[in-house]
């Protein structure tokens, strides 16, 4: 028989276990209740997330209708459209990129090889939704400074064009950083191994984002630079070059007319054009055939004419050697040059429609470059060309 003391041990000792036991059933039962729960509500607020960015979206592309495509089509009415709908739109996307970005099971699933592409992807994709619906803030308040630009009341049309850049540049400039950021985001991520359905979201946000950021980045380079070229700080002269592709040169074509283009605060101030010949034969300096020129061709005294200088094609390369060509026939001091070109004229009236030109008749993008050149080389017009 077993001494009270230890039979009393072996008593508590078995009374002990029943509370761990306890314990542990009610960790068995409760977690994966509890994980469920949890399962089920972020289940539910990924939901809301991902039905709030479609939403969004389509309220964007619905922002972007009202407005209209072209500063033609702007009114005060569209603008006020646009606007309500593009708040819409930044509220829902917004709202989905947070819950998105914050989502704890996106986080963990950054562990796991191969659901890791998925759960980069997703949250890219809102983010660079988010950069979209803000560039499109930034369109809509351009469309509002456009429409309600000071017409007719004293301002220059030059002035007042300047003063429309200066005012876009900065929104241009957010939109160009917004949709380059969207874009880097969307190539890095289409080098993963994503799901079907997550790379055809990725391909469809790719076809609507790059073209966007190329003419968010063009209107901000042109919104930084076109006030300074039309001089809002003061006069600016250009050589202008004829360049006529009939004839080609590498670097655009024989500039048959040559001259310069003052501009003052936005206004074309001055033109005067010439026989590219007449500037050539008054040379202060010596401009022989550059590089297998002179070997294959032969120039009238040994000096290669302003209008036929464009072999170079790298533009800039040559337009700097018919600068001091032009500088040296006339002394005067340019600021760049400008190269006229017929299939860049024929492309903007596309955009214009046909122009009236007293004297001249209609131009429009299928007949202008036949026009010029018959009016340079046969029919000079009532000007004479």
């Amino acid at each position: 028989m077993a001494a009270p003391g230890a039979r009393l041990a072996v008593v508590r000792k078995r009374r002990s276990r029943r509370p761990r036991t306890r314990v542990w059933l009610a960790l068995v039962i409760v977690l994966p209740l509890a994980v469920l729960v949890v399962a089920v509500v972020e289940g539910y607020g990924l939901y809301r997330a991902v039905s709030d960015l479609r939403s969004g979206t389509a309220e964007l592309q619905r922002s972007l209708s009202e407005l209209g495509r072209t500063p033609a089509e702007w009114t005060p009415a569209r603008v006020d459209a646009a606007a309500r709908a593009q708040a819409d739109a930044a509220t829902k996307v917004d709202s989905a990129d947070r819950r998105l970005q914050a989502d704890p099971l996106a986080r963990l699933l950054l562990a796991v090889p191969y659901a890791k592409d998925q759960a980069r992807a997703a949250p890219d994709l809102s983010s660079s939704a988010a950069d979209a619906t803000r560039a499109g803030g930034d369109l809509v308040a351009l469309a509002r400074l456009y429409v309600n630009r000071p017409q007719g009341r004293g301002a220059a049309p030059g002035a007042e064009l300047i003063a429309l850049l200066q005012s876009s540049s900065p929104l241009l400039a957010d939109a160009d950083s917004r949709l380059a950021a969207a874009n880097q985001r969307l190539d890095r991520d289409s080098r993963l191994g994503l799901l079907g359905p997550l790379r055809t979201e990725l391909k469809r946000a790719e076809a609507v984002f790059g073209p966007a950021r190329d003419s968010a980045h063009a209107g901000a380079e042109a919104a930084n630079l076109l006030p300074g070229l039309l001089g809002a700080a003061g006069p600016k002269t250009y050589l202008v070059l004829l360049a006529n592709p009939s004839e080609l040169r590498p670097s655009g074509g024989f500039s048959g007319e040559v001259g310069t283009a003052t501009f003052d605060h936005g206004k074309l101030t001055k033109i005067h054009l010439r026989d590219q010949y007449e500037v050539s034969a008054t040379y202060r300096d010596r401009f022989p055939p550059q590089g297998q020129l002179g070997t294959y061709l032969s120039f009238r005294n040994n000096q290669v004419d302003i209008g036929d200088a464009g072999w170079d094609p790298d533009f800039p390369t040559s337009a700097r050697l018919q600068e001091r060509m032009f500088t040296s026939a006339t002394g005067e001091k340019l600021d760049g040059t400008i190269s006229v070109d017929p299939y860049l004229i024929a492309s903007l009236l596309k955009v214009t429609g046909p122009v009236v030109v007293p004297g001249y008749g209609t131009f429009d993008s299928d007949n202008v470059f036949l026009r010029i050149n018959v009016l340079a080389n046969l029919d000079a017009g009532p000007t004479g060309g």
